[in-house]
């Protein structure tokens, strides 16, 4: 399972059994595949403020692939009217 992770307002936090550990702010996108095989957590980051998100899960075309995490910060003054090549989840 390939999890497209975008927050909108607030943090979400994220744990896995790769070891990362950290929160998810608005502006950045995590990228998580499961492969084969990997446990993760997801929770409010804020106990205090709400946490509004994007999260797509894409069912991969290819089986047994190495589980991987990848997290950006985008610049919200380079995204205005532009379509360009993230860098994120190439194969």
């Amino acid at each position: 399972m390939e999890i497209i992770t975008i927050p909108l307002e607030g943090a979400l936090a994220h744990k896995d059994s790769m070891g990362h550990a950290q929160a998810i702010m608005p502006g950045e996108v995590q990228v998580m595949s499961a492969g084969t095989g990997l446990q993760h957590s997801e929770y409010n980051h804020n106990a205090d403020q709400a946490v509004n998100l994007l999260q797509i899960w894409i069912f991969p075309n290819k089986k047994n692939v190495k589980p991987r995490y990848e997290q950006r910060l985008f610049d919200a003054t380079e995204r205005k009217n532009k379509i360009a090549d993230a860098g994120i989840a190439h194969r």
